[in-house]
């Protein structure tokens, strides 16, 4: 007597680079370990099927055009069936991955891993694992461990932009990537050079490099034409 087969588990992927996100669509579908049911390009689209495809995993991209991938954590995190959540980002800030632990994701990965390492990512996470793929060493122990005297009281909206200050982005562009004016960018950059005592930009990139909060960034793995 045989019985029915389990359904595979549903992904969708947001990722704003084409070739990655149809690299992923690709490598997962011929894995027949997951049912694609969307992959989508900017955030906004995303937040709109999410609901809908109802998928037991989103493997997301964190920076998305015109919007931040936590944007799209929180409105998930509000699902009444919330997906696990696999995160892509070419910055493990310590600030920020403490911060998306928190919220509830379930892996992050730096960007530029192999499509079979996601992969593998994304059964563990399913498997009820947690999976963080950061460099060896101090950051790995500075992302996990209590970070209170480096975090003196930021809200999550500070710990995003002082990802983005570190990496170098400008108020025009941290306003275009979360959706905010650029007078309210103004106003948290304030806020945090207040919070941080230091008193001006200089001060503020120094005491991220001093705390280990300038984020690593992944160099691509080379990709074979096989």
């Amino acid at each position: 007597m045989s019985s029915a087969k389990s359904p595979l588990p549903r992904v969708v992927f947001v990722e704003d680079e084409a070739l990655l996100r149809g690299l992923l669509v690709e490598f997962f579908h011929r894995s027949g370990l997951f049912e694609v049911v969307g992959a989508y390009g900017d955030g906004t689209e995303a937040i709109a099927q999410i609901g809908l495809l109802r998928p037991d995993i989103v493997v997301l991209d964190l920076q998305l055009p015109g919007m931040h991938g936590r944007s799209v954590v929180e409105s998930v995190n509000r699902l009444s069936r919330p997906p696990k959540v696999l995160v892509l980002s070419s910055s493990t800030n310590p600030l920020l991955v403490r911060e998306l632990l928190k919220m509830g994701v379930s892996g992050i990965l730096q960007k530029g891993i192999s499509a079979g390492y996601v992969l593998a990512a994304a059964e563990r996470v399913l498997s009820g694992g947690i999976c963080l793929e950061l460099p060896e060493g101090d950051l790995r122990d500075l992302a996990l461990a209590p970070f209170s005297a480096r975090n003196p009281g930021l809200t999550s909206r500070e710990v995003e932009i002082l990802d983005l200050v570190a990496r170098g982005k400008r108020s025009k562009e941290i306003a275009s990537l979360l959706g905010l004016s650029v007078r309210t960018v103004e106003k948290h950059r304030e806020n945090l050079m207040r919070k941080l005592g230091v008193k001006d930009m200089g001060g503020l990139m120094r005491y991220a490099a001093q705390n280990g909060l300038i984020p690593f960034v992944a160099a691509k793995p080379a990709v074979s034409p096989h």
